[in-house]
Protein backbone atom coordinates (compact mmCIF):
# COMPACT_ATOMS: atom_id res chain seq x y z
CA UNK A 1 0.00 0.00 0.00
CA UNK A 2 1.35 3.29 -1.51
CA UNK A 3 2.24 6.13 1.67
CA UNK A 4 1.69 9.83 0.59
CA UNK A 5 3.89 12.23 2.16
CA UNK A 6 2.19 16.07 2.18
CA UNK A 7 5.14 18.39 1.78
CA UNK A 8 4.91 22.30 1.41
CA UNK A 9 4.23 23.76 -1.64
CA UNK A 10 6.79 25.65 -2.91
CA UNK A 11 6.80 28.92 -3.23
CA UNK A 12 7.45 30.84 -6.79
CA UNK A 13 11.60 31.44 -6.18
CA UNK A 14 11.95 27.83 -4.88
CA UNK A 15 10.38 26.47 -7.63
CA UNK A 16 13.25 27.01 -10.19
CA UNK A 17 15.79 25.12 -7.82
CA UNK A 18 13.20 22.26 -7.29
CA UNK A 19 12.83 21.93 -10.87
CA UNK A 20 16.51 22.18 -11.62
CA UNK A 21 17.12 19.29 -8.42
CA UNK A 22 14.85 16.93 -10.29
CA UNK A 23 15.94 17.33 -13.77
CA UNK A 24 18.76 15.56 -15.66
CA UNK A 25 20.61 18.47 -17.17
CA UNK A 26 21.68 20.00 -13.71
CA UNK A 27 24.43 18.65 -11.24
CA UNK A 28 25.37 21.33 -9.45
CA UNK A 29 22.66 23.64 -8.17
CA UNK A 30 23.11 26.78 -6.11
CA UNK A 31 20.17 28.81 -4.04
CA UNK A 32 21.85 32.18 -3.05
CA UNK A 33 19.45 33.47 -0.88
CA UNK A 34 17.84 35.79 1.83
CA UNK A 35 17.58 34.83 5.42
CA UNK A 36 13.72 34.05 6.60
CA UNK A 37 12.78 32.93 3.20
CA UNK A 38 13.01 29.24 3.44
CA UNK A 39 16.30 28.30 1.24
CA UNK A 40 17.11 25.66 3.94
CA UNK A 41 13.12 24.45 3.52
CA UNK A 42 14.31 23.50 -0.30
CA UNK A 43 17.03 21.22 1.11
CA UNK A 44 14.93 19.24 3.86
CA UNK A 45 12.12 18.46 1.19
CA UNK A 46 14.86 17.55 -1.43
CA UNK A 47 15.90 15.25 1.20
CA UNK A 48 13.03 13.69 2.34
CA UNK A 49 11.92 13.42 -1.82
CA UNK A 50 14.82 11.87 -3.07
CA UNK A 51 14.86 9.63 0.15
CA UNK A 52 11.34 8.13 -0.67
CA UNK A 53 11.37 7.59 -4.09
CA UNK A 54 14.48 4.96 -4.34
CA UNK A 55 16.97 3.65 -2.12
CA UNK A 56 19.68 5.67 -1.78
CA UNK A 57 21.74 7.43 0.75
CA UNK A 58 21.82 11.36 1.34
CA UNK A 59 24.56 13.31 3.02
CA UNK A 60 23.49 16.21 4.42
CA UNK A 61 26.27 19.07 5.65
CA UNK A 62 25.95 21.37 7.94
CA UNK A 63 27.98 23.99 9.61
CA UNK A 64 26.89 22.39 13.23
CA UNK A 65 25.88 19.57 15.22
CA UNK A 66 23.60 21.54 17.07
CA UNK A 67 22.03 22.57 12.93
CA UNK A 68 22.33 18.76 12.13
CA UNK A 69 20.02 18.28 15.05
CA UNK A 70 17.62 20.70 14.35
CA UNK A 71 16.89 19.22 10.74
CA UNK A 72 16.76 15.78 11.86
CA UNK A 73 14.18 16.71 14.17
CA UNK A 74 12.16 18.94 11.86
CA UNK A 75 12.27 16.04 8.78
CA UNK A 76 11.38 13.16 11.56
CA UNK A 77 8.32 15.70 13.05
CA UNK A 78 7.25 16.35 9.12
CA UNK A 79 7.21 12.41 8.63
CA UNK A 80 5.56 11.41 11.76
CA UNK A 81 2.97 9.30 11.32
CA UNK A 82 3.39 8.38 8.00
CA UNK A 83 5.19 5.05 8.62
CA UNK A 84 8.09 6.28 6.39
CA UNK A 85 10.89 7.11 9.02
CA UNK A 86 12.21 3.38 10.95
CA UNK A 87 14.74 5.26 13.05
CA UNK A 88 16.47 8.15 13.63
CA UNK A 89 19.20 9.44 15.96
CA UNK A 90 20.38 12.60 16.76
CA UNK A 91 23.77 11.61 18.15
CA UNK A 92 25.26 9.45 15.17
CA UNK A 93 22.90 12.09 13.22
CA UNK A 94 21.19 9.87 10.81
CA UNK A 95 17.63 9.13 9.84
CA UNK A 96 16.22 5.42 8.53
CA UNK A 97 13.60 5.43 6.16
CA UNK A 98 11.39 1.90 5.66
CA UNK A 99 12.52 2.15 1.92
CA UNK A 100 16.39 1.19 3.31
CA UNK A 101 17.23 5.15 2.45
CA UNK A 102 19.17 6.71 4.62
CA UNK A 103 20.33 10.58 5.44
CA UNK A 104 23.83 10.93 7.25
CA UNK A 105 24.11 14.54 8.34
CA UNK A 106 27.63 15.94 8.94
CA UNK A 107 28.74 19.09 11.11
CA UNK A 108 31.68 21.50 9.54
CA UNK A 109 32.93 21.31 13.17
CA UNK A 110 33.35 17.60 13.45
CA UNK A 111 33.56 16.84 10.18
CA UNK A 112 35.04 12.58 9.09
CA UNK A 113 37.03 12.40 6.11
CA UNK A 114 35.57 8.60 5.93
CA UNK A 115 31.71 10.06 5.73
CA UNK A 116 30.92 8.15 2.79
CA UNK A 117 29.06 7.74 -0.81
CA UNK A 118 26.44 9.36 -1.57
CA UNK A 119 23.88 9.60 -4.36
CA UNK A 120 22.96 12.94 -3.05
CA UNK A 121 24.53 15.99 -1.58
CA UNK A 122 23.13 19.14 0.38
CA UNK A 123 25.35 21.76 1.95
CA UNK A 124 23.11 24.24 4.09
CA UNK A 125 24.79 27.24 5.21
CA UNK A 126 28.24 26.74 3.26
CA UNK A 127 29.39 30.02 2.89
CA UNK A 128 31.32 28.71 6.28
CA UNK A 129 32.71 25.89 4.26
CA UNK A 130 36.55 26.42 3.19
CA UNK A 131 38.14 25.45 -0.14
CA UNK A 132 40.50 23.47 1.73
CA UNK A 133 38.23 21.28 3.63
CA UNK A 134 36.19 20.73 1.02
CA UNK A 135 38.66 19.72 -1.49
CA UNK A 136 40.34 17.15 0.68
CA UNK A 137 37.34 15.64 1.96
CA UNK A 138 33.84 16.53 0.24
CA UNK A 139 34.94 17.28 -3.38
CA UNK A 140 35.47 13.65 -4.30
CA UNK A 141 32.01 12.66 -2.79
CA UNK A 142 30.31 15.36 -4.97
CA UNK A 143 32.25 14.03 -8.29
CA UNK A 144 30.50 10.70 -7.49
CA UNK A 145 27.19 12.02 -6.48
CA UNK A 146 24.04 12.26 -8.89
CA UNK A 147 22.87 15.95 -7.28
CA UNK A 148 25.16 18.09 -5.08
CA UNK A 149 22.76 21.54 -3.94
CA UNK A 150 24.53 24.33 -2.12
CA UNK A 151 22.30 26.74 -0.41
CA UNK A 152 23.22 29.61 1.60
CA UNK A 153 23.30 33.43 2.54
CA UNK A 154 26.84 35.35 1.45
CA UNK A 155 29.53 35.42 3.80
CA UNK A 156 32.57 37.42 1.49
CA UNK A 157 33.69 36.93 -2.52
CA UNK A 158 35.36 33.82 -1.94
CA UNK A 159 34.91 30.12 -0.85
CA UNK A 160 33.18 27.31 -2.01
CA UNK A 161 29.94 28.73 -1.92
CA UNK A 162 30.84 31.49 -3.65
CA UNK A 163 32.43 30.15 -6.85
CA UNK A 164 29.76 27.46 -7.19
CA UNK A 165 27.08 30.61 -7.37
CA UNK A 166 29.43 32.45 -9.75
CA UNK A 167 30.25 29.10 -11.91
CA UNK A 168 26.29 28.81 -12.01
CA UNK A 169 25.21 32.17 -12.89
CA UNK A 170 28.44 32.63 -16.12
CA UNK A 171 27.81 29.01 -17.35
CA UNK A 172 31.66 28.53 -18.00
CA UNK A 173 29.84 26.26 -20.81
CA UNK A 174 29.22 23.47 -18.54
CA UNK A 175 25.55 23.27 -18.32
CA UNK A 176 25.67 20.83 -15.02
CA UNK A 177 25.62 24.13 -13.30
CA UNK A 178 23.19 26.32 -12.68
CA UNK A 179 22.50 29.18 -9.73
CA UNK A 180 19.68 31.14 -8.45
CA UNK A 181 19.70 34.35 -5.69
CA UNK A 182 16.32 35.48 -4.21
CA UNK A 183 16.56 38.78 -1.50
CA UNK A 184 14.07 39.41 1.25
CA UNK A 185 12.26 42.29 -0.97
CA UNK A 186 12.09 40.06 -3.85
CA UNK A 187 10.77 37.02 -2.15
CA UNK A 188 7.01 39.01 -1.37
CA UNK A 189 7.13 36.72 1.41
CA UNK A 190 6.46 39.92 4.24
CA UNK A 191 4.54 43.13 3.89
CA UNK A 192 6.51 46.28 3.13
CA UNK A 193 6.17 47.52 6.70
CA UNK A 194 7.78 44.69 8.18
CA UNK A 195 10.47 44.66 5.75
CA UNK A 196 11.38 48.45 6.54
CA UNK A 197 10.97 47.21 10.18
CA UNK A 198 13.77 45.05 9.42
CA UNK A 199 16.04 47.45 7.03
CA UNK A 200 15.39 50.40 9.70
CA UNK A 201 16.27 48.36 12.90
CA UNK A 202 19.58 46.34 10.93
CA UNK A 203 22.72 47.99 10.08
CA UNK A 204 23.59 48.18 6.64
CA UNK A 205 26.24 46.17 6.16
CA UNK A 206 24.43 43.54 8.07
CA UNK A 207 20.77 43.88 5.76
CA UNK A 208 23.12 44.31 2.36
CA UNK A 209 24.72 40.44 3.42
CA UNK A 210 22.02 38.99 5.10
CA UNK A 211 18.89 40.04 2.84
CA UNK A 212 19.91 41.74 0.26
CA UNK A 213 22.42 38.75 -0.70
CA UNK A 214 25.73 41.12 -0.87
CA UNK A 215 29.19 39.26 -1.05
CA UNK A 216 30.73 42.00 1.30
CA UNK A 217 34.66 42.08 0.79
CA UNK A 218 35.88 41.58 4.05
CA UNK A 219 32.31 39.91 5.18
CA UNK A 220 30.55 41.73 8.35
CA UNK A 221 32.15 40.25 11.44
CA UNK A 222 33.43 42.81 14.08
CA UNK A 223 36.87 41.02 13.49
CA UNK A 224 37.74 42.65 10.20
CA UNK A 225 39.19 40.14 7.83
CA UNK A 226 39.64 37.98 10.84
CA UNK A 227 40.72 35.21 8.36
CA UNK A 228 44.22 36.79 8.33
CA UNK A 229 44.86 35.48 11.32
CA UNK A 230 43.96 32.50 11.48
CA UNK A 231 46.57 29.74 11.06
CA UNK A 232 45.88 25.94 10.03
CA UNK A 233 48.50 24.98 12.84
CA UNK A 234 49.01 25.63 16.97
CA UNK A 235 51.55 28.61 17.68
CA UNK A 236 54.54 27.87 19.55
CA UNK A 237 54.31 27.80 23.29
CA UNK A 238 56.11 30.41 25.10
CA UNK A 239 57.43 30.35 28.50
CA UNK A 240 54.06 32.20 30.22
CA UNK A 241 50.85 30.33 28.30
CA UNK A 242 47.64 32.18 29.53
CA UNK A 243 43.69 30.82 29.01
CA UNK A 244 40.26 31.50 28.44
CA UNK A 245 37.26 29.27 29.41
CA UNK A 246 33.55 29.25 27.86
CA UNK A 247 31.44 27.50 29.92
CA UNK A 248 28.22 25.69 27.93
CA UNK A 249 24.95 27.05 29.58
CA UNK A 250 24.02 23.40 31.22
CA UNK A 251 25.06 20.27 30.64
CA UNK A 252 23.66 19.15 27.32
CA UNK A 253 23.23 22.16 26.73
CA UNK A 254 23.09 23.72 22.23
CA UNK A 255 26.25 25.55 22.86
CA UNK A 256 29.81 24.01 23.94
CA UNK A 257 32.35 24.39 26.75
CA UNK A 258 35.67 25.54 25.16
CA UNK A 259 39.17 25.93 26.35
CA UNK A 260 41.58 28.28 24.27
CA UNK A 261 44.94 28.52 25.16
CA UNK A 262 46.99 31.77 24.27
CA UNK A 263 50.96 32.17 24.20
CA UNK A 264 52.17 35.56 25.27
CA UNK A 265 51.27 37.26 21.72
CA UNK A 266 48.55 36.22 22.00
CA UNK A 267 48.45 33.27 19.83
CA UNK A 268 46.24 30.03 19.86
CA UNK A 269 48.12 27.27 21.15
CA UNK A 270 45.16 25.19 22.11
CA UNK A 271 41.95 25.28 21.23
CA UNK A 272 39.57 22.20 22.60
CA UNK A 273 35.75 21.87 22.51
CA UNK A 274 33.35 19.72 24.62
CA UNK A 275 29.48 18.83 24.45
CA UNK A 276 28.73 20.20 27.91
CA UNK A 277 30.55 20.97 31.00
CA UNK A 278 30.16 18.03 32.98
CA UNK A 279 32.84 16.59 36.00
CA UNK A 280 34.63 14.49 33.32
CA UNK A 281 35.31 17.35 30.77
CA UNK A 282 36.17 19.77 33.64
CA UNK A 283 38.64 17.13 34.68
CA UNK A 284 39.62 16.93 31.21
CA UNK A 285 40.39 20.66 30.95
CA UNK A 286 42.20 20.57 34.76
CA UNK A 287 44.73 18.23 33.23
CA UNK A 288 45.06 20.06 29.90
CA UNK A 289 45.81 23.42 31.92
CA UNK A 290 48.08 21.89 34.19
CA UNK A 291 50.24 20.07 31.20
CA UNK A 292 50.67 23.34 29.54
CA UNK A 293 51.35 24.92 32.87
CA UNK A 294 49.45 27.73 32.24
CA UNK A 295 49.40 30.76 34.17
CA UNK A 296 46.65 31.55 34.90
CA UNK A 297 43.16 31.33 33.15
CA UNK A 298 39.99 34.10 33.01
CA UNK A 299 36.57 32.03 33.45
CA UNK A 300 33.36 33.19 32.34
CA UNK A 301 31.24 32.82 35.83
CA UNK A 302 27.95 33.67 34.25
CA UNK A 303 25.30 31.05 34.69
CA UNK A 304 26.64 27.71 35.63
CA UNK A 305 30.28 29.19 35.46
CA UNK A 306 30.32 29.69 39.52
CA UNK A 307 29.73 26.53 39.92
CA UNK A 308 32.28 24.45 37.34
CA UNK A 309 35.08 27.25 38.22
CA UNK A 310 34.45 26.06 41.81
CA UNK A 311 35.06 21.72 40.69
CA UNK A 312 37.99 23.10 38.54
CA UNK A 313 39.64 25.09 41.90
CA UNK A 314 40.12 21.63 43.13
CA UNK A 315 42.46 20.61 40.28
CA UNK A 316 43.87 23.93 39.12
CA UNK A 317 44.09 26.86 41.25
CA UNK A 318 45.16 29.72 39.24
CA UNK A 319 41.42 30.37 37.34
CA UNK A 320 40.32 33.77 37.69
CA UNK A 321 36.32 34.64 37.48
CA UNK A 322 35.42 36.93 35.01
CA UNK A 323 31.59 38.50 34.98
CA UNK A 324 30.55 39.39 31.65
CA UNK A 325 28.22 41.98 31.33
CA UNK A 326 27.92 44.14 28.07
CA UNK A 327 30.50 46.80 29.33
CA UNK A 328 33.50 43.71 30.29
CA UNK A 329 32.02 42.11 27.14
CA UNK A 330 32.73 45.37 24.88
CA UNK A 331 36.31 45.86 26.65
CA UNK A 332 37.23 42.15 25.85
CA UNK A 333 36.35 41.62 22.62
CA UNK A 334 37.42 44.82 21.36
CA UNK A 335 41.15 44.73 23.14
CA UNK A 336 41.25 41.74 20.43
CA UNK A 337 39.48 43.40 17.77
CA UNK A 338 42.84 45.99 18.24
CA UNK A 339 44.99 43.43 18.39
CA UNK A 340 44.21 41.36 14.87
CA UNK A 341 44.33 45.42 13.46
CA UNK A 342 47.39 46.07 14.59
CA UNK A 343 48.93 42.15 13.34
CA UNK A 344 49.04 40.36 16.47
CA UNK A 345 47.32 36.89 17.46
CA UNK A 346 45.97 34.11 16.21
CA UNK A 347 43.18 31.74 15.93
CA UNK A 348 43.48 28.10 15.06
CA UNK A 349 41.70 27.70 11.26
CA UNK A 350 38.51 25.26 12.18
CA UNK A 351 35.44 24.77 10.87
CA UNK A 352 33.57 26.33 14.00
CA UNK A 353 36.18 28.67 14.69
CA UNK A 354 35.21 30.19 11.20
CA UNK A 355 31.93 30.21 11.19
CA UNK A 356 31.71 31.80 14.74
CA UNK A 357 33.97 34.82 13.86
CA UNK A 358 32.62 35.08 10.63
CA UNK A 359 28.91 35.86 12.49
CA UNK A 360 30.01 37.49 15.52
CA UNK A 361 28.87 40.77 15.03
CA UNK A 362 28.59 44.56 16.23
CA UNK A 363 24.95 46.24 16.67
CA UNK A 364 23.43 48.52 18.57
CA UNK A 365 20.40 48.80 20.87
CA UNK A 366 17.78 51.04 20.94
CA UNK A 367 19.41 53.25 23.22
CA UNK A 368 22.60 53.07 21.60
CA UNK A 369 24.33 51.17 23.18
CA UNK A 370 26.92 48.90 21.18
CA UNK A 371 26.79 45.38 21.58
CA UNK A 372 28.76 42.29 20.32
CA UNK A 373 26.43 39.12 19.12
CA UNK A 374 26.72 36.01 16.98
CA UNK A 375 23.96 37.20 14.30
CA UNK A 376 23.10 33.21 13.30
CA UNK A 377 21.36 32.08 16.34
CA UNK A 378 22.08 27.96 15.33
CA UNK A 379 25.82 29.06 15.43
CA UNK A 380 27.37 29.83 18.88
CA UNK A 381 29.95 32.36 19.80
CA UNK A 382 31.87 30.46 22.49
CA UNK A 383 35.01 29.85 20.55
CA UNK A 384 35.05 33.89 20.06
CA UNK A 385 34.34 34.68 23.39
CA UNK A 386 36.96 31.77 25.21
CA UNK A 387 39.67 33.21 22.67
CA UNK A 388 39.10 36.63 23.80
CA UNK A 389 39.18 35.67 27.26
CA UNK A 390 42.21 34.08 27.28
CA UNK A 391 43.58 37.37 24.96
CA UNK A 392 42.48 39.50 27.86
CA UNK A 393 44.22 37.68 30.52
CA UNK A 394 47.53 37.47 28.53
CA UNK A 395 47.19 41.56 28.18
CA UNK A 396 46.32 41.57 31.99
CA UNK A 397 49.61 39.51 32.93
CA UNK A 398 51.97 40.45 30.53
CA UNK A 399 50.67 44.69 31.81
CA UNK A 400 51.91 44.07 35.17
CA UNK A 401 55.40 43.44 34.16
CA UNK A 402 58.48 43.22 36.31
CA UNK A 403 60.44 46.06 37.42
CA UNK A 404 63.88 46.25 39.14
CA UNK A 405 64.03 49.00 41.31
CA UNK A 406 68.03 50.29 41.63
Amino acid sequence: MATTIQLPRPLWYQKPVIDALEDEQHKYITFLASRRIGKSLVAKCMAIRWASMTRCNIGFICPTGDLCRKFIKEIVTILEGSGVVVASNSVDKFIQFCNGSMIYFHALEAFSRGAGNYKYMIFDECAFLDNEIFESVFKPMTMEADKVYFCSTPCGPAGVFYDNYMRGKAGEGNKRYISFSCTLEESGLYPDEEVEEIKRTTPELIYEQEYNCKFISGGISAFKNFDKRMTKAPADKTPHLYAGIDFSGASGGIDSTVLTIVNDRAETVLLKLWQNGDLKTLNEMAELLNLYNVREAFAEENSMGAISIQILKKKYKKIVPFVTSNASKREIVEHSMRNFESGKGSIIDTPAARAQFSNFVMQRTKGGKITYQNLNKNIHDDIPISYCLASWCCHQNERRGRYCLA
